[in-house]
């Protein structure tokens, strides 16, 4: 017997909604309010994942809404030899807010073993049909393995996938690839 579980909490003007199979996410939706203002960061969990956002600047508020789905058909294919996270799979973010400049966008992934957090990318499927890798590397956004956080930069919202490099493919892969990061700079594996 497969049994379902859907658990809706409503807290003040925050709206979760998550269905788990077992003790696997297979669907989340958050509904958070962004109030105007600037580098005012929003928080929320969806699963096993936490995931901060910061507005560079909110002009008028709104809300932001962040859906999780795991890996579908449809979905775009996999750069190179990455494999989707455990339970981290593809996160759709929308907003109503009016903003202006980057956003930053960072997710707590306290699931990922070390080797997997250490190989780990956010990549952004944009409205262009290409999958970039936004990951901030150096500075104070840089992914920090003692808290396993992970921090990507875009000006645009969509589909979001955290990916992390899976060997064993990679030593089996004759032929590199290429990606080009938000700041449009060439990475070539």
């Amino acid at each position: 017997m497969i049994s379902y579980l859907l658990d809706k909490i409503y807290v003040g003007n925050n709206s979760v909604e998550q269905v788990f199979l077992g003790s696997n996410l297979v669907f989340g939706k958050r509904l958070i309010p962004t109030p105007p203002g600037a580098d005012n960061p929003i928080q929320t969990t969806l699963g096993k994942t936490g995931i901060t956002l910061t507005f560079a600047e909110t002009i008028s508020g709104g809300n932001t809404t962040i859906t999780y789905r795991p890996q579908a058909a449809g979905a775009p294919s996999l750069p190179g030899d990455f494999s989707i996270t455990n339970n981290a799979a593809i996160y759709n973010v929308t907003t109503t807010a009016n903003f202006a400049g980057n956003i930053l966008l960072c997710f707590n992934l306290n699931h990922l073993t070390a080797e997997q957090f250490n190989t780990a990318r956010i990549f952004h499927y944009n409205s262009n049909g290409e999958t970039n890798d936004i990951t901030v590397l150096t500075g104070a956004n840089a992914p920090d393995p003692i808290n396993k956080t992970l921090c990507g930069l875009t000006s645009s919202f969509s589909e979001f996938y955290i990916l992390y490099r899976n060997f064993a493919n990679y030593l089996n892969t004759e032929n590199s690839f290429k990606l080009t990061t938000a700041n449009n700079n060439s990475l070539i594996f």
